[in-house]
């Protein structure tokens, strides 16, 4: 696929709610994107199926915080009002976010644990440098394995619920849960706020092979109020969003605004650092992949380094044009619990070519057994542990045949 073909995202090809959301997405608006949004607005739209468009890339804040800017568009009341409520809403949520951050935060440097926050209201810093222009989601905390079960006690006393796995496990579950996933899930059931409790960064240990005893003599601090959150450092944060992007297939338009505001905000990529620590993890394909999408899709400024030496790579550029087809896909095409079994072809396949390694390529395919929830019944000794693995794969074929 060349260059010309990716554009089409950006041509009449492409439903016009779609090219608005695009135009959209963006803290600050080029002229250029001004007049395609006046344009847009002014022709005849299906403003129910933007809103729909608007949530599934949960580019709530940005897109209205670029509509409201430009005076008198052709924007319905009605629409308007969904718009401006639902990001109040999303705003309210993200100071009620970094609050609870840094209540964890204190909590888990009090017992001595270190932790570093991914994403969330400290990214929404880093990036957009405010909490209204990103959605919020989850909040992710990355500890040391050791520390896992003293942070799991934490969350637990601060209110938090485990809701993934919601049951107690055993030595020899725990084992095997934590070479197979990469985190528990808890909720708070008065607000809600849902944490992502990590001991690695990604479902592959080989994906992103850097662990937080390699990210903390670097970590960057970010104020949240009169609280200092350690974060991951930019240029690996760059290529950590790269890596989890193209994992999940960049299917939400919001993990590349991410990589265009923080290239924008830093610059990162005008220098070759970035791209030799990159070769050093191996995760150079997926930074092309992220940088060329961000430059087709959101008019990013490509390194002159990156135009010239990975551009013109063909496994890149198939990555590039399976991830155009995974934003307009529903996006339980690249749900692990969820994928079309029609679907898992193409997704492992695609998976395959992000890193070259076969460790990696191995380990992936521990991705579409994962843990399932049937073996909980299932108590094996830890020595035991690994036929848990047996067991998953088991149960997921069954699950196969069931869909």
């Amino acid at each position: 696929m060349t260059a010309e073909d990716i554009t089409a995202l950006n041509s009449q090809k492409v439903a016009p709610e779609m090219q608005l959301l695009l135009a959209c997405a963006h803290k600050k608006l080029s002229p250029t994107n001004t007049k395609r949004i006046i344009g847009l607005c002014h022709n005849s739209l299906d403003w129910p199926h933007f809103l729909l468009l608007v949530n599934r890339h949960r580019v709530m804040p940005l897109v209205w915080h670029s509509l409201k800017s430009i005076d008198n568009l052709s924007i319905p009341t009605d629409i308007r009002e969904v718009l401006n409520n639902r990001a109040k809403k999303d705003l309210l949520k993200a100071f009620e976010q970094a609050a609870a951050l840094t209540h964890l935060i204190k909590c888990l440097e009090g017992d001595d644990i270190r932790v570093l926050s991914l994403k969330g209201p400290v990214l929404a810093i880093q990036a957009y440098e405010t909490l209204k222009l990103r959605h919020t989601g989850d909040l992710d905390l990355l500890v040391e394995p050791e520390d896992l079960w003293a942070a799991d006690h934490i969350l637990q006393d601060c209110g938090y619920l485990r809701t993934i796995p919601d049951y107690p496990l055993t030595s020899g579950q725990a084992a095997a849960y934590m070479k197979i996933r990469k985190d528990f899930s808890y909720t708070h059931p008065k607000t809600n706020i849902r944490v992502e409790l990590h001991w690695r960064l990604c479902q592959n240990r080989y994906l992103f092979p850097l662990s937080i005893n390699q990210l903390w003599p670097t970590r960057e601090f970010i104020s949240l109020g009169t609280t200092r959150v350690a974060a991951i450092p930019r240029r690996e944060l760059l290529l950590y969003l790269c890596a989890h992007g193209a994992h999940t297939g960049w299917f939400r338009l919001k993990w590349l605004c991410d990589i265009a505001e923080l290239t924008g905000v830093d610059h990162v990529n005008d220098t070759p650092l970035v791209f030799s620590r990159a070769e050093e993890l191996g995760v150079t394909r997926m930074l092309a992949q992220g940088l060329i999408l961000s430059h087709q899709l959101l008019d990013t400024p490509l390194p002159a380094s990156l135009s010239t030496e990975i551009h013109p790579d063909r496994t890149v550029q198939s990555m590039v044009s399976q991830a155009i087809q995974a934003l307009s896909n529903d996006e339980h095409y690249w749900s692990a619990d969820n994928t079309p079994v029609s679907w898992m072809a193409t997704q492992v396949l695609y998976r395959m070519k992000l890193r070259t390694d076969i460790r990696y390529k191995y380990h992936n395919f521990n991705f579409y057994t994962l843990w399932r929830d049937e073996v909980q019944t299932i108590h094996l000794p830890k020595l035991l542990s690994p036929l848990y693995f047996l067991l998953s794969l088991f149960f997921w074929f069954i699950s196969l045949f069931k869909r």
